[in-house]
């Protein structure tokens, strides 16, 4: 059996703390494309050490790039 590796996009939940709606899609929208500089967070929205921007662990895959890349054979 081989091992691919599939490019796709990942639709996730960003948390931030603000004080309005508009607040809070403004710092996502400043930040730009997020990468793994944050938090991913598992934490209950109430909790204290909820950090004022992460991310959530439940992702959904919005698209699949239609390039395959072989990676390695597991065989």
């Amino acid at each position: 059996m081989k091992l691919f590796r599939i490019e796709c996009q990942v639709a996730a939940t960003a948390y931030v703390k603000a004080n309005t709606p508009e607040e809070a899609r403004a710092v996502v929208v400043a930040e730009g494309e997020i990468d793994t500089d944050y938090d991913v967070s598992g934490l209950p929205f109430d909790h204290e050490d909820l950090p004022d921007f992460s991310v959530s662990p439940a992702m959904t895959i919005v698209s699949v790039d239609d390039d395959v890349e072989e990676v390695e054979d597991v065989d």
